[in-house]
């Protein structure tokens, strides 16, 4: 169906900004802003299926509202005539929420969106592994699309029916993907023939899941190092054991790998960009002036982080690409 009198989405924005230079070196730049965005596009949740429509329709009704505040700075100082230097740091940090989303009637607060983030992460609240079967027979009946057994996740039942299902399903970090806070900071240094430069960068207040570990059922991926250490069997009934039991067919696990805190890491990170060494050689040709400068560059040469045998920036796919090159440039 087309959408009924469709338009753009409406934003207002508030935007301060200042700029400032200190002792002719430090330079200052810092924005806060405020942006509530409406008519925004999105399809209707409480549209009843006794209508008779083939598909749900949308209109523009949502409402969100984002907000946050940038900053950077550089400095840069001419010590004497052999040493210089130059840092520079950017740090922003941004938030966002629904103000309304059209949603169905729930009587469960934990299911709402509206009011919630954007990037928010949903899932189950895990409560570690059963370690019996009498755990299974006299608690919650898992409803997940495989029947539990000893070693596989247990979740809370939110809403104290008896039955594990999408009803117990909600926001579980506020945090998700995309990080509220990324920063980077530098420092280039240039004493007499020689130079240095070094840059980091970082995300912060960031939650991922862990995807691609399961080693059986419909893809078959490579067995992950700390799987194969530390999963759960009857010979090893390790109750924080860092993988659940293992299913070799799809239907034997489906409940081991929904959403939940079980697999949600802290998704922060620093890392080393980039360093650069560099030495230039003068007048190498005199008659033309020409300078030789030749230099060692290193891109992504570590990370910190939370976990391990991911890069948690690129979690779920490729992994940042270490490199070491050396080279040289002749300007004349």
């Amino acid at each position: 169906y087309y959408v009924l009198d469709a338009g753009w989405e409406r934003s207002k924005k508030l935007d301060v900004g200042l700029e400032m230079t200190l002792f002719r070196h430090w330079n200052i730049t810092a924005d806060y802003f405020y942006e509530k965005r409406s008519n925004i596009l999105m399809q209707r949740k409480t549209w009843p299926s006794q209508l008779g429509y083939s598909a749900t329709p949308w209109s523009n009704v949502g409402k969100v509202d984002n907000w946050g505040w940038e900053f950077s700075t550089n400095y840069h100082h001419s010590i004497n005539k052999d040493l210089s230097m130059d840092f520079r740091g950017n740090f922003t940090y941004v938030e966002n929420k629904y103000v309304y989303r059209d949603e169905p009637y729930t009587p469960y607060p934990w299911k709402r969106e509206t009011g919630r983030p954007l990037n928010s992460t949903w899932g189950y609240i895990a409560e570690g592994l059963y370690q019996t079967e009498d755990e299974i027979k006299y608690g919650p009946k898992v409803e997940l699309g495989s029947t539990a057994q000893v070693g596989d996740i247990k979740y809370r039942d939110l809403n104290g029916d008896g039955v594990i299902n999408a009803d117990d399903q909600g926001m579980i970090s506020e945090y998700g993907g995309n990080p509220r806070i990324q920063y980077g900071f530098g420092l280039n240094i240039n004493y007499k023939k020689f130079d240095l430069g070094v840059f980091f960068n970082g995300s912060a207040m960031r939650k991922i899941m862990l995807t691609g570990i399961h080693p059986f059922g419909e893809s078959d991926y490579n067995i992950f190092k700390f799987v194969a250490k530390d999963y759960w069997t009857e010979a090893n009934p390790n109750p924080n054991a860092a993988y659940p039991r293992l299913g070799l067919q799809k239907a034997n696990s489906d409940n081991n790998v929904v959403p939940s805190t079980f697999w949600m890491r802290n998704g922060n990170f620093l890392k080393l960009r980039d360093v650069e060494v560099g030495y230039t050689f003068k007048n190498i040709i005199p008659a033309t002036k020409a300078d030789l400068r030749v230099f060692v560059n290193g891109t992504n040469l570590f990370a910190v982080d939370n976990v391990d045998g991911y890069d948690s920036e690129r979690i779920g796919g490729y992994p940042a690409v270490r490199t070491v090159s050396l080279g040289a440039n002749i300007q004349f």
